[in-house]
């Protein structure tokens, strides 16, 4: 991993030295900035301006950006770009799981979010096994893309809150946009390429109220 382009220099002096390794850059969904659009790998190197999504870290995501721009723009480096979505699951440093735990119509109600809005998430359990997979594709001599989104299908807040409902969880905890609605990617690419089949969105969330804190 790697936020900071002067560290990332350091890793790139030892990428070029060392030709047999592969580097694997967990950025984020956040570097294409805009999304008026559903989002795919072929959106990002197209010169043109984009008003940056108001609601996303914009220090981090021109800071990945441009780690990813100096990696797609170079030569000598084997890599592979893993764009990650929010990811969620156990032992999440951050709010996100929790969001999506416990998220209501209040939440919603006072954010002036619509329930059609979406949301999208990588469940930890699918990002294990994709860079497992990536491994051992590499393993094998199996051709990897340089740049993947990871993300498993979106969900409607009102899909999700309904979900919820039958699980009969409530908590009152206070959330301020931990997961941003309506950043949508899509994730044809790597489901295609890998012959992976992310787990449901809907089963995702049920599961999250069975793992262990």
């Amino acid at each position: 991993n790697c936020y900071d382009f002067k560290n990332y220099k350091i890793i790139k002096k030892i990428l070029l030295e060392e030709k047999k390794i592969i580097y694997f850059f967990t950025s984020s969904i956040i570097t294409y900035l805009n999304f008026e659009k559903i989002r795919n790998e072929k959106h990002f190197l197209k010169t043109q301006k984009l008003k940056i999504n108001k609601y996303i870290p914009k220090n981090l995501a021109i800071a990945k950006r441009k780690i990813e721009i100096d990696l797609l723009r170079g030569r000598g480096i084997k890599f592979c770009i893993l764009r990650m979505h929010n990811i969620i699951g156990a032992n999440d440093h951050s709010e996100k799981t929790s969001f999506v735990k416990y998220v209501n119509q209040a939440y919603l109600d006072k954010k002036n979010i619509s329930p059609k809005s979406l949301i999208q998430f990588a469940y930890v359990k699918d990002v294990a096994k994709i860079v497992k997979k990536l491994i051992m594709n590499i393993k094998s001599g199996k051709k990897i893309h340089s740049v993947y989104n990871v993300a498993n299908e979106p969900l409607s807040f009102d899909e999700l809150i309904s979900i919820k409902k039958k699980i009969n969880k409530k908590n009152n905890k206070k959330f301020d946009r931990e997961i941003v609605e309506n950043l949508i990617v899509d994730n044809k690419k790597i489901k295609a390429n890998l012959n992976y089949t992310f787990s449901s969105s809907r089963n995702t969330v049920k599961e999250l109220f069975k793992d262990i804190w």
